[in-house]
């Protein structure tokens, strides 16, 4: 697109994606780096194929992914 790590247009794809399905939905696109059905439009297209690790990259740096971490009963 124009260099950037996330786009207004990631952004826009994102929140078809969130909007389309539930958490645990949502969080199975993610691991397995695909899409639920929802209509893409021509800039969502450029996207798809770089899409997901895009956001991994973005969304590491900003703080918003940590790896799961089993809590201990107190």
């Amino acid at each position: 697109m124009d260099n950037k790590p996330f786009t207004e247009a990631h952004f826009n794809l994102m929140m078809k994606v969130v909007r389309a399905c539930n958490e645990s939905q949502f969080t199975e696109h993610f691991e397995k780096q695909d899409f639920p059905k929802v209509k893409m439009g021509p800039s969502d297209v450029k996207l798809k194929e770089k899409f997901w690790a895009d956001c991994m990259v973005v969304w590491d740096n900003r703080g918003l992914l940590t790896p799961a971490v089993a809590t201990k009963a107190a």
